[in-house]
Order: structure tokens, then C-alpha cells, then sequence
């Protein structure tokens, strides 16, 4: 009896497509083995790469953002020096300074959205994506108690250092929508940390803390609306 001919040449190139049917191409999206995207453990700002966008469900009862002002993306503020109000979704109060304080090393907290000198913040430029955010009523740029890099530092105000590496932030966005169809942003510092309210409190005077980001999961207090003031 005649044994078949194998063409080996057929062989290989059949074996060639199989794996090529499974092979993943090296600009993969996230989740399918690609490389990963989100908050880098660097201090470069995160690419906005999420395109589904849900509204998160929010906890707070915090009172409504001050009437008449626009939405505004971080860098475009820090670009234009254009001066703005920062509003946590999930709570639905707005970033101040304790007690109005001019003072070095004052806590930054939760607060009415009332449109005072104290909740208004500048972000200047630092090039690269970076910005420092100095307080109009203070004159003192937001930073890290101490400079720490332990998850859970307070941040406070303090004498702007012209982007001294606790003083650095960028704007990562966090994928998700607020309830009024703004953005939501993240507020992360040089350590690759972002800014978030003490145990996700939605009590007004929480206290502002750095933390590791919620991404890719909702953002929930780490979820900041920037407004043109």
C-alpha cells in the first residue's frame, strides 16, 4: 500500500497561521495582555485613553457648585492661568483651606461651594503636563505634609517652591463622567499618588489625603470636577 507524500513546506506554513491567530500585537489594548495603561508609578501624567465613560453613583449630599461657571480641563487652566474651583464629585463639596487659614502647613479640607477667596485655586504650569496649585486667598501652593510618600498623607498648603517635587501635579483623566456630563479628573502628584478624601468621607471639613488611584475602577472621592472661576 502507497503511504501519502507529507509536504513539509504546507505543514510549517499551516502551523505559521494557527499561531499567528493567536498571536497579540504589541500596542494591545488594556485587559487583553497588551501593555497596561493607567496611573503609571512614575511621575508622568497618565494618558486619556479610557473611551467608555460611565457616571459613577456618588454618596454625598454636599451642596451644588457655585451657578454660572463652565467646565474646564486642568492643563487648559494651568496653560490660560485661568483661575478655578475644584469639586469632588462623591461628596459634593468643594477643595478649601481650613478655617480660611493663610498659614503654612494649614490642612486642605471639604467645604461649601460658595465661591470664597479660599476655594479658589491657580494652576500654573510647569511644562511636561505638570502644574503647581496655589490658592488665591493664601498665596501658598498645595503639597504633601512633609513631602512624605506614604499613602495617606495629609496635604496641606505651604510656600509655593517653584514645583518642588511635592508641589507637582498633573491631570489624569479618570474615564468617568460626573453626574452633569463633566469630566472627571484625577489630581496626581510626582509619587504617581492622587488626591482623595480621608476613608472616601462624604462629611463637610473631610480631610484631603493622598492615596494610590481607584483606576481602572470608578474613581468615587479620588473624582475631581475642575470649574472656571
Amino acid at each position: 500500500m502507497r503511504q501519502p507524500t507529507i509536504h513539509f513546506a504546507k505543514v510549517v506554513a499551516a502551523l505559521v497561521v494557527v499561531l499567528a491567530a493567536f498571536a497579540l500585537p504589541a500596542n494591545a489594548a488594556p485587559g487583553t495582555g497588551g501593555a497596561q495603561s493607567g496611573i503609571h508609578q512614575s511621575a508622568q501624567p497618565v494618558p486619556q485613553v479610557r473611551a467608555y465613560s460611565p457616571t459613577p453613583s456618588r454618596s454625598g449630599s454636599g451642596t451644588t457648585k457655585p451657578a454660572g461657571l463652565k467646565p474646564i480641563s486642568p492643563l487648559a487652566a494651568a496653560q490660560g492661568d485661568i483661575p478655578v474651583v475644584l469639586y469632588n464629585y462623591n461628596s459634593g463639596w468643594c477643595l478649601g483651606v481650613w478655617g480660611n487659614s493663610r498659614t503654612a502647613g494649614a490642612s486642605v479640607t471639604t467645604w461649601d461651594c460658595d465661591g470664597g477667596a479660599d476655594k479658589i485655586w491657580h494652576l500654573q504650569s510647569l511644562g511636561q503636563g505638570f502644574f503647581s496649585v496655589r490658592n488665591h486667598n493664601s498665596g501658598m501652593c498645595l503639597g504633601v505634609l512633609g513631602g512624605s510618600t506614604t499613602p495617606g498623607a495629609h496635604l496641606v498648603q505651604w510656600p509655593c517652591a517653584g514645583g518642588i517635587n511635592d508641589q507637582a501635579w498633573s491631570q489624569p483623566y479618570t474615564g468617568y463622567y460626573g453626574g452633569d456630563g463633566n469630566p472627571l479628573w484625577y489630581v496626581q502628584n510626582y509619587d504617581s499618588q492622587v488626591m482623595g478624601v480621608l476613608g472616601g468621607s462624604t462629611a463637610k471639613a473631610a480631610t484631603i489625603v493622598q492615596w494610590p488611584a481607584a483606576y481602572p475602577k470608578a474613581p468615587g472621592d479620588q473624582g475631581w470636577e475642575f470649574w472656571a472661576a
